[in-house]
Protein backbone atom coordinates (compact mmCIF):
# COMPACT_ATOMS: atom_id res chain seq x y z
CA UNK A 1 0.00 0.00 0.00
CA UNK A 2 1.33 3.34 -0.95
CA UNK A 3 1.56 6.14 1.68
CA UNK A 4 -1.36 7.01 3.42
CA UNK A 5 -1.90 10.92 3.57
CA UNK A 6 -5.25 10.47 6.15
CA UNK A 7 -7.21 8.46 7.90
CA UNK A 8 -10.78 9.31 8.58
CA UNK A 9 -12.84 8.28 11.92
CA UNK A 10 -16.22 7.97 10.97
CA UNK A 11 -17.59 8.00 14.39
CA UNK A 12 -16.50 6.36 17.86
CA UNK A 13 -19.00 5.04 19.76
CA UNK A 14 -19.76 6.40 23.37
CA UNK A 15 -19.13 4.64 26.76
CA UNK A 16 -22.42 4.21 28.56
CA UNK A 17 -21.09 3.51 31.90
CA UNK A 18 -19.25 7.28 31.84
CA UNK A 19 -22.23 9.10 30.28
CA UNK A 20 -24.35 7.32 33.28
CA UNK A 21 -22.07 7.91 35.68
CA UNK A 22 -21.56 11.45 34.78
CA UNK A 23 -25.07 12.25 34.18
CA UNK A 24 -26.27 10.94 37.68
CA UNK A 25 -23.63 12.88 39.39
CA UNK A 26 -25.60 16.27 37.87
CA UNK A 27 -29.64 14.45 38.20
CA UNK A 28 -30.53 16.78 40.92
CA UNK A 29 -29.03 19.91 38.39
CA UNK A 30 -29.55 18.86 34.80
CA UNK A 31 -32.39 16.75 32.81
CA UNK A 32 -29.57 14.66 31.36
CA UNK A 33 -30.05 11.38 33.35
CA UNK A 34 -33.57 11.09 32.57
CA UNK A 35 -32.91 11.55 28.76
CA UNK A 36 -30.28 8.67 28.67
CA UNK A 37 -32.01 6.94 30.76
CA UNK A 38 -35.18 6.54 27.97
CA UNK A 39 -32.54 4.53 25.46
CA UNK A 40 -31.76 2.03 28.09
CA UNK A 41 -32.91 -1.31 29.24
CA UNK A 42 -32.22 -3.85 32.01
CA UNK A 43 -30.81 -7.38 31.19
CA UNK A 44 -29.24 -10.09 33.23
CA UNK A 45 -29.22 -7.46 36.22
CA UNK A 46 -27.55 -4.72 34.24
CA UNK A 47 -28.02 -1.67 32.82
CA UNK A 48 -27.80 -1.57 29.01
CA UNK A 49 -28.29 0.07 25.99
CA UNK A 50 -30.48 -1.31 22.95
CA UNK A 51 -27.15 -2.46 21.01
CA UNK A 52 -26.01 -4.32 23.73
CA UNK A 53 -29.42 -5.94 24.15
CA UNK A 54 -28.89 -7.25 20.81
CA UNK A 55 -26.03 -8.28 20.46
CA UNK A 56 -26.02 -10.40 23.70
CA UNK A 57 -29.43 -11.35 23.47
CA UNK A 58 -30.09 -12.10 20.17
CA UNK A 59 -26.75 -11.89 18.22
CA UNK A 60 -25.21 -13.71 20.50
CA UNK A 61 -21.95 -11.82 20.31
CA UNK A 62 -20.59 -8.94 22.51
CA UNK A 63 -17.06 -9.30 20.64
CA UNK A 64 -16.42 -5.56 19.69
CA UNK A 65 -14.77 -6.47 16.16
CA UNK A 66 -18.24 -8.34 15.24
CA UNK A 67 -20.90 -6.66 17.08
CA UNK A 68 -24.34 -5.51 15.39
CA UNK A 69 -23.80 -1.45 15.51
CA UNK A 70 -25.88 1.17 13.71
CA UNK A 71 -22.47 3.09 13.44
CA UNK A 72 -20.78 0.46 11.01
CA UNK A 73 -23.56 2.10 8.46
CA UNK A 74 -20.83 3.68 6.07
CA UNK A 75 -20.48 7.04 7.28
CA UNK A 76 -21.18 9.34 4.88
CA UNK A 77 -18.85 12.13 7.05
CA UNK A 78 -16.04 10.23 6.35
CA UNK A 79 -16.99 9.25 2.68
CA UNK A 80 -17.23 13.02 1.47
CA UNK A 81 -14.06 13.71 3.17
CA UNK A 82 -12.33 10.49 1.18
CA UNK A 83 -13.60 11.58 -1.89
CA UNK A 84 -12.76 14.80 -1.56
CA UNK A 85 -9.32 14.36 -0.98
CA UNK A 86 -9.15 11.92 -3.67
CA UNK A 87 -10.01 14.52 -6.03
CA UNK A 88 -7.25 16.86 -4.41
CA UNK A 89 -4.45 13.81 -4.77
CA UNK A 90 -4.25 12.33 -1.62
CA UNK A 91 -4.90 8.50 -0.52
CA UNK A 92 -7.39 7.94 2.02
CA UNK A 93 -8.64 5.08 4.48
CA UNK A 94 -11.73 5.10 6.18
CA UNK A 95 -11.86 3.48 10.06
CA UNK A 96 -15.76 3.41 10.42
CA UNK A 97 -16.07 2.86 14.10
CA UNK A 98 -14.94 2.63 16.90
CA UNK A 99 -13.65 0.77 19.04
CA UNK A 100 -15.01 -1.86 16.61
CA UNK A 101 -12.46 -0.88 14.03
CA UNK A 102 -9.72 -0.72 16.07
CA UNK A 103 -7.77 -3.66 14.54
CA UNK A 104 -7.65 -1.83 11.23
CA UNK A 105 -6.81 1.58 13.00
CA UNK A 106 -3.52 -0.22 14.44
CA UNK A 107 -2.58 -1.38 11.25
CA UNK A 108 -2.90 1.86 9.63
CA UNK A 109 -1.33 3.89 11.90
CA UNK A 110 1.91 1.17 11.08
CA UNK A 111 1.78 2.75 7.74
CA UNK A 112 2.74 6.49 9.46
CA UNK A 113 -0.01 8.55 7.95
CA UNK A 114 0.71 11.96 7.67
CA UNK A 115 -2.93 12.52 9.61
CA UNK A 116 -5.97 11.38 11.57
CA UNK A 117 -9.16 13.03 10.58
CA UNK A 118 -11.54 12.88 13.26
CA UNK A 119 -15.57 13.16 12.61
CA UNK A 120 -18.22 14.57 15.11
CA UNK A 121 -21.62 14.01 13.37
CA UNK A 122 -23.08 11.42 16.02
CA UNK A 123 -20.64 13.17 18.79
CA UNK A 124 -22.49 14.82 22.00
CA UNK A 125 -19.33 15.03 24.48
CA UNK A 126 -15.59 15.61 23.48
CA UNK A 127 -14.68 12.21 25.32
CA UNK A 128 -15.30 9.64 22.72
CA UNK A 129 -12.92 11.79 20.88
CA UNK A 130 -10.59 11.91 23.54
CA UNK A 131 -10.80 8.34 23.88
CA UNK A 132 -9.81 8.25 19.66
CA UNK A 133 -6.94 10.76 20.29
CA UNK A 134 -4.76 8.92 23.03
CA UNK A 135 -5.61 5.69 21.29
CA UNK A 136 -3.37 7.10 18.28
CA UNK A 137 -1.01 9.15 20.60
CA UNK A 138 0.01 5.84 22.08
CA UNK A 139 0.85 4.17 19.28
CA UNK A 140 1.58 7.02 17.04
CA UNK A 141 4.31 10.08 17.77
CA UNK A 142 4.28 11.51 14.33
CA UNK A 143 0.57 11.61 12.77
CA UNK A 144 -1.04 14.83 13.73
CA UNK A 145 -4.90 14.38 14.61
CA UNK A 146 -7.27 16.60 13.44
CA UNK A 147 -11.06 17.20 14.34
CA UNK A 148 -14.13 18.51 12.46
CA UNK A 149 -17.75 18.59 12.17
CA UNK A 150 -20.74 19.45 13.81
CA UNK A 151 -19.03 19.14 17.82
CA UNK A 152 -16.38 20.91 16.58
CA UNK A 153 -19.07 24.02 15.65
CA UNK A 154 -20.62 23.81 18.39
CA UNK A 155 -18.43 24.15 20.77
CA UNK A 156 -17.24 27.35 18.55
CA UNK A 157 -20.04 28.46 18.77
CA UNK A 158 -20.82 28.02 22.48
CA UNK A 159 -18.04 29.96 23.01
CA UNK A 160 -17.94 32.17 20.70
CA UNK A 161 -16.18 35.82 21.84
CA UNK A 162 -14.26 33.67 24.83
CA UNK A 163 -11.61 32.78 23.56
CA UNK A 164 -9.94 31.58 26.66
CA UNK A 165 -12.76 28.96 27.38
CA UNK A 166 -12.96 27.94 24.04
CA UNK A 167 -9.29 26.88 24.44
CA UNK A 168 -10.25 24.83 27.37
CA UNK A 169 -12.72 23.02 25.89
CA UNK A 170 -10.56 22.36 22.46
CA UNK A 171 -8.25 21.16 24.65
CA UNK A 172 -10.41 18.41 26.07
CA UNK A 173 -10.55 16.95 23.02
CA UNK A 174 -6.76 16.98 22.89
CA UNK A 175 -6.34 17.03 19.13
CA UNK A 176 -3.53 19.32 17.08
CA UNK A 177 -5.76 20.87 15.01
CA UNK A 178 -9.72 21.88 15.05
CA UNK A 179 -11.99 22.81 11.75
CA UNK A 180 -14.29 25.41 12.47
CA UNK A 181 -16.40 24.83 8.89
CA UNK A 182 -19.68 23.63 8.26
CA UNK A 183 -18.06 21.84 5.26
CA UNK A 184 -14.47 21.92 5.89
CA UNK A 185 -13.38 19.81 3.02
CA UNK A 186 -11.59 22.54 2.14
CA UNK A 187 -9.59 23.12 4.75
CA UNK A 188 -8.38 19.34 5.74
CA UNK A 189 -7.23 18.72 2.18
CA UNK A 190 -4.83 22.39 2.13
CA UNK A 191 -3.98 20.89 5.64
CA UNK A 192 -3.16 17.88 4.81
CA UNK A 193 -0.71 19.61 1.85
CA UNK A 194 1.15 21.64 4.66
CA UNK A 195 1.77 18.52 6.52
CA UNK A 196 3.55 17.03 4.38
CA UNK A 197 5.72 19.66 3.61
CA UNK A 198 9.11 19.56 5.67
CA UNK A 199 8.32 22.43 8.22
CA UNK A 200 4.46 22.98 8.00
CA UNK A 201 2.87 25.99 9.25
CA UNK A 202 -0.67 26.03 8.61
CA UNK A 203 -1.71 29.33 10.22
CA UNK A 204 -2.35 30.71 5.83
CA UNK A 205 -5.05 28.11 5.82
CA UNK A 206 -8.86 29.54 6.59
CA UNK A 207 -11.04 27.80 9.11
CA UNK A 208 -8.59 26.56 11.14
CA UNK A 209 -7.82 26.26 15.34
CA UNK A 210 -5.19 25.13 17.30
CA UNK A 211 -3.97 25.45 21.10
CA UNK A 212 -0.73 26.28 21.57
CA UNK A 213 -0.20 26.69 25.16
CA UNK A 214 -2.79 28.23 26.88
CA UNK A 215 -3.30 30.19 23.64
CA UNK A 216 -5.97 29.89 21.29
CA UNK A 217 -4.66 30.68 17.36
CA UNK A 218 -7.49 31.04 15.12
CA UNK A 219 -6.89 31.31 10.88
CA UNK A 220 -8.98 33.25 8.78
CA UNK A 221 -13.46 32.54 8.78
CA UNK A 222 -14.16 31.78 5.04
CA UNK A 223 -17.16 29.69 4.66
CA UNK A 224 -16.69 26.97 2.13
CA UNK A 225 -18.46 26.69 -1.02
CA UNK A 226 -18.11 23.34 -2.23
CA UNK A 227 -20.32 22.21 -5.27
CA UNK A 228 -23.07 19.67 -4.08
CA UNK A 229 -23.10 18.76 -7.37
CA UNK A 230 -19.31 18.04 -8.20
CA UNK A 231 -18.34 16.97 -4.87
CA UNK A 232 -21.25 14.50 -4.56
CA UNK A 233 -19.46 11.27 -3.74
CA UNK A 234 -17.79 9.33 -6.47
CA UNK A 235 -19.12 5.50 -4.85
CA UNK A 236 -17.29 3.96 -7.56
CA UNK A 237 -13.99 4.46 -5.59
CA UNK A 238 -15.19 2.56 -2.30
CA UNK A 239 -15.37 -1.26 -2.31
CA UNK A 240 -18.84 -3.19 -2.67
CA UNK A 241 -18.53 -4.42 0.58
CA UNK A 242 -18.12 -0.95 2.08
CA UNK A 243 -21.45 0.14 0.36
CA UNK A 244 -23.75 -3.12 1.13
CA UNK A 245 -26.07 -3.80 1.96
CA UNK A 246 -27.16 -0.65 3.37
CA UNK A 247 -25.83 2.72 2.53
CA UNK A 248 -26.40 6.53 3.77
CA UNK A 249 -26.31 8.79 1.46
CA UNK A 250 -27.46 12.61 0.85
CA UNK A 251 -29.02 14.64 -2.28
CA UNK A 252 -29.51 17.96 -0.28
CA UNK A 253 -27.30 20.19 2.02
CA UNK A 254 -28.95 22.20 5.25
CA UNK A 255 -32.62 22.71 5.98
CA UNK A 256 -34.90 24.55 3.85
CA UNK A 257 -36.91 25.67 7.17
CA UNK A 258 -36.12 27.90 10.51
CA UNK A 259 -37.12 26.14 13.52
CA UNK A 260 -36.42 27.84 16.48
CA UNK A 261 -35.05 25.48 18.84
CA UNK A 262 -33.02 24.39 15.85
CA UNK A 263 -29.46 25.96 15.35
CA UNK A 264 -28.77 23.18 12.02
CA UNK A 265 -29.33 25.64 9.41
CA UNK A 266 -27.08 28.16 11.50
CA UNK A 267 -24.18 25.66 11.13
CA UNK A 268 -24.88 24.18 7.90
CA UNK A 269 -25.89 27.45 5.59
CA UNK A 270 -28.42 27.62 2.62
CA UNK A 271 -30.36 24.66 1.57
CA UNK A 272 -28.24 23.28 -1.38
CA UNK A 273 -29.93 21.18 -3.57
CA UNK A 274 -28.41 18.20 -6.04
CA UNK A 275 -29.37 18.10 -9.52
CA UNK A 276 -31.82 15.03 -10.66
CA UNK A 277 -29.03 13.52 -13.17
CA UNK A 278 -26.64 13.59 -10.41
CA UNK A 279 -28.25 11.66 -8.23
CA UNK A 280 -29.48 9.70 -10.80
CA UNK A 281 -25.92 8.40 -11.39
CA UNK A 282 -25.18 8.11 -7.69
CA UNK A 283 -28.72 5.70 -7.79
CA UNK A 284 -26.74 3.62 -10.35
CA UNK A 285 -24.07 3.18 -8.97
CA UNK A 286 -25.83 1.93 -5.93
CA UNK A 287 -27.61 -0.71 -8.03
CA UNK A 288 -24.19 -1.64 -9.63
CA UNK A 289 -22.66 -2.46 -6.10
CA UNK A 290 -25.69 -4.28 -5.26
CA UNK A 291 -26.91 -2.18 -2.83
CA UNK A 292 -30.48 -3.14 -1.22
CA UNK A 293 -31.21 -0.45 1.62
CA UNK A 294 -30.71 3.17 1.19
CA UNK A 295 -30.75 5.73 4.19
CA UNK A 296 -31.35 9.22 3.25
CA UNK A 297 -29.83 11.98 5.63
CA UNK A 298 -31.46 14.85 4.22
CA UNK A 299 -32.90 17.08 6.69
CA UNK A 300 -35.98 17.73 4.55
CA UNK A 301 -35.97 15.46 1.94
CA UNK A 302 -39.53 15.90 0.42
CA UNK A 303 -38.70 19.56 0.21
CA UNK A 304 -39.08 21.26 -2.28
CA UNK A 305 -41.68 18.89 -2.80
CA UNK A 306 -41.92 18.95 -6.75
CA UNK A 307 -38.24 17.73 -7.11
CA UNK A 308 -38.70 14.54 -4.55
CA UNK A 309 -41.91 13.22 -6.68
CA UNK A 310 -39.41 13.39 -9.38
CA UNK A 311 -36.91 11.52 -7.51
CA UNK A 312 -39.64 8.75 -6.46
CA UNK A 313 -41.02 8.74 -10.10
CA UNK A 314 -37.12 8.05 -11.22
CA UNK A 315 -36.82 5.46 -9.04
CA UNK A 316 -39.88 4.03 -10.18
CA UNK A 317 -38.64 4.61 -13.69
CA UNK A 318 -35.46 2.73 -13.28
CA UNK A 319 -36.86 -0.05 -11.46
CA UNK A 320 -33.87 0.28 -9.10
CA UNK A 321 -35.79 -1.99 -5.88
CA UNK A 322 -34.10 0.02 -3.31
CA UNK A 323 -35.95 0.46 0.37
CA UNK A 324 -35.40 3.21 2.05
CA UNK A 325 -35.59 5.26 4.68
CA UNK A 326 -35.51 9.11 4.68
CA UNK A 327 -36.22 12.03 7.21
CA UNK A 328 -39.58 13.43 6.08
CA UNK A 329 -41.68 16.76 6.28
CA UNK A 330 -45.34 15.65 6.92
CA UNK A 331 -46.60 19.05 6.34
CA UNK A 332 -45.24 19.11 2.94
CA UNK A 333 -46.79 16.03 1.11
CA UNK A 334 -50.20 15.53 -0.49
CA UNK A 335 -51.97 11.85 -1.73
CA UNK A 336 -50.15 11.91 -4.83
CA UNK A 337 -46.52 12.10 -2.30
CA UNK A 338 -47.70 8.98 -0.38
CA UNK A 339 -48.62 6.99 -3.12
CA UNK A 340 -44.90 7.67 -5.42
CA UNK A 341 -43.34 6.80 -2.22
CA UNK A 342 -45.05 3.65 -1.34
CA UNK A 343 -44.06 2.26 -5.26
CA UNK A 344 -40.86 3.75 -5.03
CA UNK A 345 -39.94 1.81 -2.14
CA UNK A 346 -39.86 3.97 0.67
CA UNK A 347 -40.03 1.70 3.97
CA UNK A 348 -39.47 4.26 6.87
CA UNK A 349 -39.96 7.89 7.67
CA UNK A 350 -38.40 10.17 10.48
CA UNK A 351 -40.59 12.64 11.23
CA UNK A 352 -40.23 15.67 13.24
CA UNK A 353 -43.34 16.28 14.55
CA UNK A 354 -42.42 17.91 17.81
CA UNK A 355 -45.33 18.59 19.46
CA UNK A 356 -49.13 18.02 19.34
CA UNK A 357 -50.57 21.28 20.70
CA UNK A 358 -50.68 23.86 17.39
CA UNK A 359 -49.94 26.81 20.31
CA UNK A 360 -46.46 25.06 20.75
CA UNK A 361 -45.62 24.09 16.72
CA UNK A 362 -46.55 27.92 16.34
CA UNK A 363 -43.61 28.91 19.15
CA UNK A 364 -41.21 26.71 17.11
CA UNK A 365 -41.86 28.21 13.43
CA UNK A 366 -42.80 24.83 12.76
CA UNK A 367 -44.74 26.09 9.65
CA UNK A 368 -47.27 22.99 9.82
CA UNK A 369 -50.82 22.69 11.68
CA UNK A 370 -51.66 19.28 14.03
CA UNK A 371 -54.33 17.96 11.36
CA UNK A 372 -51.79 17.82 8.84
CA UNK A 373 -48.89 15.91 10.82
CA UNK A 374 -52.01 13.73 11.62
CA UNK A 375 -52.84 12.65 8.02
CA UNK A 376 -48.99 12.39 7.16
CA UNK A 377 -48.75 9.85 10.08
CA UNK A 378 -52.09 8.13 8.64
CA UNK A 379 -51.41 8.18 4.93
CA UNK A 380 -47.72 6.97 5.61
CA UNK A 381 -49.35 3.86 8.54
CA UNK A 382 -52.18 3.29 5.23
CA UNK A 383 -49.00 2.62 2.94
CA UNK A 384 -47.21 0.37 5.05
CA UNK A 385 -44.15 2.55 5.77
CA UNK A 386 -42.98 2.88 9.10
CA UNK A 387 -43.02 5.73 10.72
CA UNK A 388 -41.08 7.71 13.35
CA UNK A 389 -42.48 10.69 15.72
CA UNK A 390 -39.81 12.91 17.31
CA UNK A 391 -41.48 14.95 20.20
CA UNK A 392 -39.76 18.01 22.38
CA UNK A 393 -41.00 17.94 25.70
CA UNK A 394 -40.66 21.56 27.61
CA UNK A 395 -40.37 24.00 24.92
CA UNK A 396 -41.48 27.52 25.98
CA UNK A 397 -44.98 27.62 26.20
CA UNK A 398 -45.21 24.20 27.36
CA UNK A 399 -47.97 23.43 29.94
CA UNK A 400 -49.78 20.48 31.32
CA UNK A 401 -52.93 21.05 28.92
CA UNK A 402 -50.67 21.10 25.72
CA UNK A 403 -48.85 18.20 26.61
CA UNK A 404 -51.89 16.47 27.37
CA UNK A 405 -53.00 17.70 23.41
CA UNK A 406 -49.46 15.73 22.48
CA UNK A 407 -50.16 12.99 23.89
CA UNK A 408 -53.67 12.65 22.48
CA UNK A 409 -52.59 13.88 19.39
CA UNK A 410 -50.33 10.58 19.52
CA UNK A 411 -52.97 7.92 20.67
CA UNK A 412 -55.05 9.25 17.42
CA UNK A 413 -51.93 9.05 15.19
CA UNK A 414 -50.17 6.02 16.28
CA UNK A 415 -46.93 5.93 14.93
CA UNK A 416 -45.06 3.04 14.59
CA UNK A 417 -42.25 4.21 16.74
CA UNK A 418 -41.37 7.11 18.59
CA UNK A 419 -38.79 8.97 21.10
CA UNK A 420 -39.57 11.65 23.87
CA UNK A 421 -36.82 14.58 23.89
CA UNK A 422 -36.29 17.03 26.71
CA UNK A 423 -36.04 20.57 24.91
CA UNK A 424 -32.22 21.62 24.93
CA UNK A 425 -32.02 25.02 25.72
CA UNK A 426 -29.18 26.61 23.56
CA UNK A 427 -28.28 30.73 23.53
CA UNK A 428 -27.44 29.97 20.23
CA UNK A 429 -30.87 29.01 18.57
CA UNK A 430 -33.82 31.37 17.30
CA UNK A 431 -35.64 30.98 20.29
CA UNK A 432 -33.25 32.62 22.32
CA UNK A 433 -33.98 35.98 20.90
CA UNK A 434 -37.40 35.60 22.32
CA UNK A 435 -35.92 35.20 26.40
CA UNK A 436 -37.51 38.09 27.47
CA UNK A 437 -41.10 36.87 26.20
CA UNK A 438 -40.83 33.56 27.73
CA UNK A 439 -38.22 34.52 30.50
CA UNK A 440 -36.25 31.73 29.54
CA UNK A 441 -33.15 31.05 31.86
CA UNK A 442 -30.75 28.74 32.16
CA UNK A 443 -29.06 26.33 29.47
CA UNK A 444 -28.83 22.72 28.10
CA UNK A 445 -31.01 20.10 29.77
CA UNK A 446 -31.04 23.12 33.13
CA UNK A 447 -33.81 25.46 32.21
CA UNK A 448 -36.85 27.49 33.07
CA UNK A 449 -39.28 29.58 31.33
CA UNK A 450 -42.64 31.42 32.25
CA UNK A 451 -44.87 28.52 32.17
CA UNK A 452 -42.67 25.16 33.22
CA UNK A 453 -39.15 24.12 34.50
CA UNK A 454 -37.09 21.55 33.35
CA UNK A 455 -38.06 19.32 36.12
CA UNK A 456 -41.56 18.87 35.31
CA UNK A 457 -41.01 18.44 31.73
CA UNK A 458 -38.59 15.63 32.26
CA UNK A 459 -41.06 14.02 34.58
CA UNK A 460 -43.81 14.03 32.13
CA UNK A 461 -41.28 12.95 29.61
CA UNK A 462 -40.76 10.16 31.98
CA UNK A 463 -43.82 8.74 32.31
CA UNK A 464 -45.11 8.96 28.89
CA UNK A 465 -43.94 5.67 27.54
CA UNK A 466 -46.51 4.50 29.91
CA UNK A 467 -49.33 6.81 28.07
CA UNK A 468 -48.12 6.23 24.76
CA UNK A 469 -49.31 3.08 22.23
CA UNK A 470 -46.29 3.34 20.04
CA UNK A 471 -42.96 2.18 20.77
CA UNK A 472 -40.26 3.68 22.23
CA UNK A 473 -37.12 3.89 19.35
CA UNK A 474 -34.43 5.14 21.60
CA UNK A 475 -31.83 7.34 20.07
CA UNK A 476 -28.87 6.95 22.13
CA UNK A 477 -26.38 4.03 20.39
CA UNK A 478 -29.18 2.74 18.22
CA UNK A 479 -32.07 5.26 16.82
CA UNK A 480 -33.74 5.08 13.74
CA UNK A 481 -31.25 4.75 11.45
CA UNK A 482 -30.88 1.22 12.89
CA UNK A 483 -34.01 0.56 10.95
CA UNK A 484 -32.21 0.64 7.80
CA UNK A 485 -29.19 -1.11 9.08
CA UNK A 486 -31.24 -4.19 10.31
CA UNK A 487 -33.46 -3.67 7.20
CA UNK A 488 -30.05 -4.06 5.38
CA UNK A 489 -28.84 -7.56 7.06
CA UNK A 490 -32.81 -9.49 6.37
CA UNK A 491 -34.70 -8.47 8.89
CA UNK A 492 -38.35 -7.65 9.06
CA UNK A 493 -40.04 -4.53 10.58
CA UNK A 494 -42.74 -7.12 12.33
CA UNK A 495 -38.93 -8.54 14.48
CA UNK A 496 -38.05 -5.17 14.91
CA UNK A 497 -41.22 -3.77 16.29
CA UNK A 498 -41.00 -6.87 18.91
CA UNK A 499 -37.74 -6.55 20.08
CA UNK A 500 -38.76 -2.67 20.52
CA UNK A 501 -41.83 -3.72 22.76
CA UNK A 502 -39.66 -6.73 25.10
CA UNK A 503 -36.93 -4.03 25.38
CA UNK A 504 -39.37 -1.36 26.56
CA UNK A 505 -40.83 -3.44 28.94
CA UNK A 506 -37.53 -4.81 30.18
CA UNK A 507 -37.14 -0.87 31.20
CA UNK A 508 -39.14 -1.57 34.23
CA UNK A 509 -37.95 -4.81 35.44
CA UNK A 510 -35.84 -7.15 35.37
CA UNK A 511 -35.26 -10.09 32.49
CA UNK A 512 -36.15 -13.73 32.72
CA UNK A 513 -35.66 -16.44 31.09
CA UNK A 514 -38.73 -16.60 29.01
CA UNK A 515 -37.53 -12.89 28.31
CA UNK A 516 -34.29 -14.48 27.17
CA UNK A 517 -36.14 -17.33 24.62
CA UNK A 518 -38.38 -14.37 23.37
CA UNK A 519 -35.36 -12.48 22.23
CA UNK A 520 -33.35 -15.51 20.93
CA UNK A 521 -36.37 -16.36 18.59
CA UNK A 522 -37.33 -13.12 17.09
CA UNK A 523 -35.03 -13.16 14.32
CA UNK A 524 -35.04 -16.40 13.28
CA UNK A 525 -32.66 -17.59 15.78
CA UNK A 526 -29.40 -15.72 14.37
CA UNK A 527 -29.16 -13.14 11.49
CA UNK A 528 -29.43 -12.91 7.87
CA UNK A 529 -26.35 -11.16 7.38
CA UNK A 530 -22.82 -10.45 8.98
CA UNK A 531 -21.70 -6.96 10.50
CA UNK A 532 -19.87 -5.85 7.86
Amino acid sequence: MRQIDCVIVGSAAGDLESELRRAELARSASGAYDQLRLSLTRYRGRTVDYTELLNEAVAGDSDPESALHVGRLPSLGASCLKDFLADAGFHAEIVNLLPHDEGRLEELLDLDPIAIAITTTLTMHPDPVRRVVDFVRERSDRTRIVVGGPHVLKTCLAHAGDPRRLAIALRRMGADYYVNESQGEGALAQLVRELKEPSPDPRGIANLLWVEGDALVETERVIEANDINRHGVDWSRFDREFLTPTVITRTARSCAFKCSFCTYPVLAGALDLQELPVIEAQFDRFRDAGVKVIGFIDDTFNVPLPRFKEMCRMMIRSRYGFRWYSYFRGANADDETYDLMAEAGCAGTFLGIESGSQAILDNMNKSSKVERYLRSIQALNERGIWTHASILYGFPGETEETLRETHAFLDEANPTSWFPALWWCDANAPVAKRTEEFDIAGSAYSWSHRTMDWREASAAMVAAPDRVRSRLLPRQEFGFWALPYLDGLGHSHESIHSFLRIAQDLQSRESTADDERDLAALFDGGWAGSPR
